[in-house]
């Protein structure tokens, strides 16, 4: 496949990817405790390995040994407690809250002092003990205090794994997408009424029921026993789902990602996509242990939002161009030095060339249109009247996303092209070459 450079008549930037989410998944634990991170993978039925990031629970003062105040400097902490106090610096009780934040140090006392000393509060806590200690590891941990008495409210950054029983577990909490998401995951819930329900699952209640935030925005919840199936397919269709995931599944050696789960009796079964965009059957009885590994072909995209008077050619802004006064029929222009550069995808030698706008209907009625380069050395540019009239190009391609950007494709070959607004007489220029 061979590329072309889009070379745009004004320097801009544009980011079209975000830094790769780190916390993908919360456990919820019955004993009160939220665990955020990743699985690693799931024993069916008996436990799931967790990769923690984060924990917050509230638990009673009188499992702390120690229990210390600091107002320390962000500067002075890990990355990690960094984002999350530069993200939060409401927290803190000093004037210099952009610099300083409120973080405490705790350390639980021993689960067996406890046990022989206070039998009620071990009875009361032992689940939650447990998984603290096994986090804690007996030692002093750094944490952010958002409630405090005699029970304590707390959040804490801890990069650990931990094997948690499936039957400690409340449910499973997923991040929601952001709205201006152009790549991921849609789930379709196929019920056993026949009806189906799109969207993103956002909750699992384990052994109760789901929750899907449907593509109109609103919630819904299904109960399991209502389920028929549920299929996983690409936000963005022309590219593989394999490549919308942050993680990828692995069962019995084989790696890709589970796109069908059908549930329920006789045979309950998964399918599987693998590399090479074909599918592989799991009969569910079969499968004792399904890894989760970190997917290295997944970037998010993101849309980016646009102003009403602003056009991206893909993802490079460019400057608009008063349309220049005509010489006869001719709109002669200077050009100017072409410096931003993106790599075009080809077939057969044409190009797709994406231009995004504010959906209006002055950017609606934009044309595009080839522009001839009659200057010696590249300076200067032209074109006829009636070439925005007889010789457009024709859109490939065209629809609207959910923020408000309309979105154009066009199959252009090398050579200079304007796009004209006739309703601001406005020009933006680029060059295929």
């Amino acid at each position: 496949m061979r590329k072309a450079l889009l070379i745009v008549a004004i320097m801009a930037f544009c980011s079209t990817s975000h830094a790769v989410a780190t916390c993908q998944e919360t456990l919820n634990l019955k004993c009160g405790i939220a665990l955020e991170g990743h699985i690693i993978s799931q024993t069916l039925g008996k436990n799931v390995t967790f990769a923690v990031e984060r924990v917050s629970t509230m638990f009673s003062t009188s499992c702390i040994e120690k229990y210390d105040i600091d107002t320390v400097k962000i500067s002075s902490l890990n990355s990690n407690w960094k984002e999350w106090a530069e993200e939060r610096n409401h927290l803190s009780k000093s004037t210099e809250f952009k610099e300083k934040v409120v973080l405490s140090t705790i350390r639980l006392i021993d689960s067996d002092a406890i046990r022989l000393n206070n039998r009620e509060v071990w009875q009361k806590d032992s689940v939650k003990l447990k998984y603290l200690s096994s986090l804690f590891g007996n030692k002093s941990q750094q944490v952010c205090i958002l409630e405090d008495g005699a029970y304590l409210r707390f959040v804490s950054l801890i990069s650990t794994e931990l094997q948690i029983n499936v039957s400690d577990i409340s449910s499973i909490s997923y991040e929601e997408r952001d709205k201006t998401a152009i790549n991921g995951i849609v789930d379709i819930v196929e019920m056993k009424s026949g009806d189906v329900c799109k969207g993103l699952i956002i909750e699992k209640v384990l052994g109760d029921y789901i929750r899907i935030k449907t593509d109109n925005g609103m919630t819904q919840n299904i109960l399991n026993k209502d389920i028929e199936a549920i299929k996983r397919v690409a936000l963005n269709p022309k590219e593989s789902v394999l490549r919308q995931s942050p993680y990828l599944d692995e069962i019995n050696g084989t790696r890709g990602l589970i796109v069908y789960q059908k549930s329920g009796s006789p045979d309950p079964y998964i399918i599987m996509a693998i590399d090479n965009n074909l599918e592989k059957r799991f009969e569910l009885k079969q499968v004792s242990v399904i890894n989760s590994v970190l997917n290295k072909d997944y970037t998010p995209l993101h849309d980016i939002i646009i102003d009403k008077e602003e056009v991206y050619f893909n993802r490079i802004k460019a400057s608009p161009i008063k349309r220049p006064e005509a010489k006869s029929d001719l709109y002669v222009f200077k050009g100017k030095d072409l410096e931003n550069m993106v790599e075009l995808n080809s077939e057969n030698g044409y190009f797709d060339l994406t231009i995004e706008m504010a959906d209006n209907d002055s950017n609606k009625s934009a044309i595009l249109f080839p522009v001839t380069d009659i200057g010696k050395k590249k300076e200067v540019y032209a074109y006829a009247a009636k070439d925005v009239v007889d010789n457009p190009i024709v859109v490939k391609s065209e629809f609207v996303s959910s923020n408000g950007t309309l979105r154009k494709v066009y199959r252009v070959s090398r050579g200079c092209y304007a796009l004209y607004v006739p309703k601001t007489k406005m020009n933006y220029f680029c060059e295929v070459k």
